[in-house]
């Protein structure tokens, strides 16, 4: 049941990002907004919630990630009531963005409390694929969501769901590992790391968001990471609790588990984006029909994550990381093979899922096996990396798409994984 809940924590969590995309038409036109307010709306969560996965998980490690569990989804509830009754764009744009706050505390938590309630070896390696699952399963089931709810008119309920949701499974958390040993880490908390670690993360997502609409302002964006980040690099040397430890940064494992993160996110959030496109604005399909051709893709991350863990028993983490992105790979370099052609779409896509569930669960596992003290970050880095090769990813295949077309974006991004 303990794996369960922290599963489902990060369902939601993930939940909470997709299920906006096929809602935010209906979300904006109900507000009075215009185009311009989709930037912010959209964007608002992944930027706090990637922005400030590391500095959660710091969070965790200085006053027990049990704690800022309960905390957390408390949060994440309050702001679900707040999106659901909001009545302009400037307080749906706070909720989301409070939700991506509490988001970015909640999951480094919740997947330290797996890897260390369980053994190593297969259990703990079930486990990991279980939460990788459960992040891909819910990929899928928000664009579902926020396509029946934006069909319904009910997308402030859809919302207000979510977040009672959250809060109940936060104090279920609290409930199941009252007897868990809180792991406190004392010293002094490197809330400025923290901050200027936030902001660099924030800028860069936020710049690769608006690099096609708006370039001028993205490479002013740029310009701002890279001074945040500098500074980022003199405060880090500086200070005595660093929220990025030299001990993460040097791992090989947290490096190799990273990097793979980075690839899974940037060639498979990429593709399906361009095939939502695609299917959309070139084949006229509604945002539901897309929402189920893509669906196997995370019914085949289930299925690749189910079976990594006894792939990696016998071939180990690196050749599973391997065969993953070979997977990704090949499934995306079918898309321009097959303009506009459902079932063969959704085929393509189910290889990718099966890929990214054999790769995704083997980097995870590999990047959280370090020593306790650091595994709440190391996790934390592996999830900053997933964000911003989502970001990136998405940024650079919307602007081969737009130069030389979707079949082009596609071949890039096979070539990448």
């Amino acid at each position: 049941p303990r794996i369960l809940v922290l599963c489902l924590l990060q369902f939601l969590d993930v939940m909470g990002a997709t299920m906006v995309i096929t809602l935010l038409p209906t979300m904006l036109a109900e507000v009075d907004a215009g185009p311009a307010g989709a930037i912010l709306l959209s964007s608002g969560y992944a930027v706090a919630f990637g922005g400030c996965l590391i500095l959660g998980a710091r969070l965790g490690d200085r006053f027990g990630h049990v704690r800022v569990i309960a905390a957390s989804t408390l949060v994440f509830a309050a702001a679900g009531i707040l999106v659901a009754a909001a009545p302009t764009l400037a307080l749906l744009s706070t909720g989301r963005v409070l939700q991506g706050l509490a988001a970015a505390v909640t999951v480094p938590a919740a997947l330290f409390l797996i890897t260390v309630t369980t053994d190593e070896g297969q259990p703990r390696q079930r486990a990991i694929a279980s939460w990788s699952a459960a992040g891909a399963a819910a990929g899928a089931t928000g664009f579902i969501v926020g396509g029946l709810a934006s069909a319904s008119g009910q997308w402030r309920v859809s919302f207000l769901v979510l977040g009672v949701l959250a809060g109940g499974l936060g104090l279920l958390t609290r409930r199941l590992f009252r007897r868990t040993p809180a792991r406190i880490t004392r010293g002094p908390l490197d809330t400025g790391g923290g901050l200027l670690l936030t902001l660099t993360v924030g800028l860069v997502v936020t710049g690769t968001a608006l690099a096609l609409e708006h370039p001028a302002k993205a490479l002013w964006l740029g310009a701002a990471a890279l001074l945040t980040g500098s500074c980022l690099a003199v405060a880090e040397r500086r200070s005595t609790n660093p929220v990025l430890s030299p001990e993460i940064l040097r791992s090989p494992l947290v490096q190799r588990g990273s990097a793979v993160s980075f690839i899974n996110t940037a060639t498979t959030s990429a593709a399906a984006a361009m095939g939502t496109l695609s299917l959309q604005d070139e084949y006229g399909q509604s945002g539901l029909t897309t929402a189920v051709v893509l669906l196997p893709f995370s019914i085949a991350v289930m299925a690749g994550s189910a079976f990594a863990p006894r792939l990696m028993d016998r071939k180990g983490e690196n050749t599973v990381m391997a065969w993953g992105l070979a997977g990704i790979a090949a499934g995306t370099a079918l898309l321009p093979l097959v303009p506009g052609h459902l079932p063969a779409i959704a085929v393509a896509m189910a290889v990718s899922g099966a890929g990214i569930g054999l790769s995704s669960s083997a980097a995870t596992h590999t990047g959280t096996k370090v020593s306790e003290e650091i595994r709440a970050a190391a996790a934390a880095m592996l999830n900053t990396a997933a964000q911003l090769g989502t970001a990136l990813g998405i940024a650079l295949a919307m602007a081969v798409a737009v130069l030389w077309g979707f079949g082009a974006a596609w071949l890039l991004l096979a070539v990448a994984a």
